[in-house]
């Protein structure tokens, strides 16, 4: 298997650390889905580190670090999750900071998360896969 400029293949990639014994999460992305993080029931966009794999032959990617601390929730998704009920345009239906921030850390938060997400756009399903991942430090 080759990846390179001209494959025409795109990969996203996210990777991070979490140093509980530091408080602080590093992460690099490479073009993914921006993930959050909710500290005090806010949530706040990760920045981007780069494009995914494939748009050149050579990118690097930077670390970006950030304090967290116990009670942050950490949330990383796939494209499934906001573009559920997209307009024509590509302007995502679902404000998924404002449904993190709103609920509730549980058992089953992804599971309420991706309800509140079907609810907000009226879909009765996703019309793509969805990964919802979240880790919410002790």
């Amino acid at each position: 298997f080759e990846l390179s400029k001209t494959s025409g293949l795109v990969i996203t990639f996210f990777a991070g650390l979490v140093d509980i014994a530091e408080g602080v999460f590093t992460y690099a992305n490479a073009g993914h889905n921006r993930p959050f993080l909710v500290h005090d029931g806010k949530a706040r966009e990760l920045a981007l580190s780069g494009p995914g794999f494939g748009f050149a032959e050579s990118v690097s990617y930077g670390e970006e670090s950030l304090p967290i601390g116990s009670g942050d929730i950490l949330a990383l998704f796939t494209d499934g999750l906001v573009e559920v009920g997209a307009k024509d345009d590509g302007t995502p239906a679902v404000d998924l900071a404002a449904i993190v921030e709103r609920t509730p850390w549980g058992p089953d938060w992804n599971r309420r998360v991706m309800e509140a997400a079907l609810a907000a756009t009226g879909m009765e399903h996703f019309e793509d896969d969805v990964t919802l991942m979240a880790a919410r430090i002790c």
